[in-house]
């Protein structure tokens, strides 16, 4: 019989494995407009709030946050976009973290913070308390 030959059932046996590493591989979009690879299919990584402060203002609320609870990657700017864009990408505790600060008004600003796990999994709940944190930064400035 074809089935009795060790080799031919590892085949078999591999074959539903490799098509489900293709379903759940993939990459997503940050908020600092890059790429990363992670699970695709759970797009609940993000916390959208607007606070009543100065982007600049939000924005070192957001780095001191970051630096206080993580190590902070990179910051800097965007500049293709309609409204004046900063981002911040760094680590905490292990999960890759993007932020970005929009004005949207002088006195009014629009902060988003994109939380992944180090497997690519979302882990919104960080993403709650990283913004949480921000508000509690900005309350004392």
């Amino acid at each position: 019989m074809w089935l009795h030959s060790p080799m031919k059932i590892k085949s078999i046996a591999f074959l539903p494995l490799a098509g489900l590493a293709v379903l759940l591989a993939g990459c997503i979009n940050t908020v600092t407009d890059t790429k990363t690879a992670a699970v695709p299919w759970f797009n609940t990584d993000r916390v959208a709030a607007r606070y009543e402060r100065p982007a600049d203002v939000v924005y070192g609320a957001a780095k001191d946050v970051l630096t206080h609870d993580g190590a902070m990657e990179s910051a800097g700017s965007l500049y293709n976009q309609t409204n004046a864009v900063q981002v911040l990408s760094g680590k905490i505790q292990q999960d890759n973290v993007w932020i970005r600060v929009e004005a949207v008004e002088p006195h009014l600003t629009a902060l988003t913070v994109q939380t992944r796990t180090a497997h690519g999994l979302a882990d919104r709940d960080l993403a709650i308390e990283i913004d949480k944190e921000i508000a509690l930064e900005l309350a004392t400035r």
